[in-house]
């Protein structure tokens, strides 16, 4: 699970590179932690990028990786990623993406919970 104070990576192409969170909307239905969605704080920016993100913007995003362990489909197998991973989410439809790609792989998991936009967009499945 991803907590507050918790900063983020973030794999799409918005501009935004990283971020941090300070609200978690949990689901008890989604106890692992992926596909859940969260509240960040833009922290680093490109500079001069096109959708005029700032530093300090908040927006919604979507958890697609997590360093802490989950098992998958209930077996002892369990995955972990080297990062905590987000896609932005846009404020008025909050099932897009605001970037146009996934520059990482995306778990199955996500496009199970009803992200599916999000899965054909990224390089894969793990």
């Amino acid at each position: 699970m991803i907590a507050k104070e918790t900063y983020v990576n973030i794999a799409d192409n918005s501009g935004a590179k990283k971020a941090k969170v300070f609200f978690v909307y949990r689901n008890p239905l989604r106890s692992k932690g992926l596909a859940v969605k969260v509240l960040v704080s833009l922290r680093k920016v490109v500079p001069n990028n096109v959708k005029k993100l700032k530093k300090g913007d908040k927006f919604k995003a979507l958890i697609i990786k997590q360093k802490q362990p989950y098992s998958k489909y209930n077996t002892l197998y369990s995955v972990r990623a080297k990062k905590n991973v987000v896609i932005l989410l846009k404020k008025g439809e909050e099932d897009l993406p605001l970037g146009t790609r996934v520059n990482t792989k995306v778990t199955k998991f996500v496009r199970y919970i009803g992200f599916s936009r999000i899965f054909m967009l990224s390089w894969g499945a793990f």
